[in-house]
C-alpha cells in the first residue's frame, strides 16, 4: 500500500491517477466502442467515463431489449443462440434473446 505520508496531496494524486489510468488502458478492450473512443485522460476522465458508460447502458437497453452487461454465461448462451439462429435463418426478433439477467432482482444506479 503506498504511504501518502511521504508525498504531498499533488504527488499523491497523480499516482493514483496514474495507476487508475493503466487500468483502464489494461482493461479498454473490455470497454463499447463508443464509450473507448471518446476517453481522454484529463482531469476529468473519471466523471466523463462514468457518465459515458451510464449513457451508454440506457442506450443499449433502448436499441436492444435487454440490459448491458459485462461478459457473463447470460451473454455467452445468448451469443450462442443468436449464432445457431442466423445459421438455420430463424427470424431474429428482440424478444428471442430475452434471458433473465443474472443480477436482474439488483437494482444499479451506476
Amino acid at each position: 500500500m503506498l504511504d501518502k505520508s511521504k508525498f504531498s496531496n499533488s504527488e499523491y494524486y497523480n499516482i493514483v491517477s496514474q495507476a487508475d489510468i493503466v487500468n483502464i488502458i489494461q482493461n479498454i478492450s473490455f470497454l463499447p466502442d463508443e464509450v473507448s473512443k471518446r476517453l481522454t485522460f484529463d482531469n476529468k476522465y473519471e466523471e466523463r467515463l462514468k457518465n459515458d458508460m451510464y449513457e451508454h447502458k440506457i442506450q443499449f437497453e433502448k436499441q436492444f431489449g435487454v440490459p448491458w452487461e459485462f461478459s457473463n454465461q447470460n451473454n455467452i448462451d445468448r451469443y450462442i443462440l443468436f449464432k445457431e439462429r442466423v445459421l438455420i435463418g430463424q427470424n431474429l426478433s428482440k424478444d428471442t434473446f430475452k434471458f433473465k439477467s443474472y443480477d436482474s432482482e439488483y437494482k444499479h444506479n451506476d
